[in-house]
C-alpha cells in the first residue's frame, strides 16, 4: 500500500501594523491629560512632541500620571514666528488650566 504524503501548509506570518498617525484638528493647540483620559495619544508625536505623546499614552493606559497639559508644537512654532501667543491659544491654555485645577483639586497661582 502506498503511503500518502501529508500536505504541509506554511502559515503566513502576520506582521503587526504600526499605528496610523492621527491628524490633530487644525485649530487645537492645547491637549489635556489626566483622570484616566487624554486628548492625545502615542501616534501624535509630531503634534505633542515625544514627552507629550508619552504622557498621553501612559494616562490612557491607566498608569499613575499627574494631570497636566501639553502645548502643541504648532503653537510653539507660531510663538517663535510672532514672539507672542495668539488670543486663541491663550484662551485655550486658560481653559485647560481650569481643567487641570479641577482634576488636581487645587488652584494655580
Amino acid at each position: 500500500m502506498p503511503k500518502t504524503a501529508k500536505k504541509t501548509v506554511a502559515k503566513k506570518s502576520v506582521a503587526k501594523k504600526a499605528p496610523v498617525a492621527r491628524q490633530a484638528r487644525t485649530k487645537k493647540y492645547v491637549y489635556f491629560f489626566g483622570t484616566g483620559k487624554a486628548d492625545g495619544d502615542r501616534t501624535m508625536k509630531d503634534t505633542l512632541g515625544g514627552k507629550g505623546a508619552g504622557l498621553a499614552e501612559m494616562t490612557r493606559a491607566g498608569l499613575p500620571v499627574p494631570p497636566g497639559l501639553t502645548i502643541s508644537t504648532q503653537a510653539c512654532n507660531l510663538y517663535q514666528i510672532g514672539q507672542k501667543l495668539t488670543a486663541e491659544i491663550e484662551a485655550e491654555i486658560l481653559d485647560n488650566v481650569a481643567k487641570l485645577e479641577k482634576a488636581a483639586g487645587a488652584t494655580l497661582g
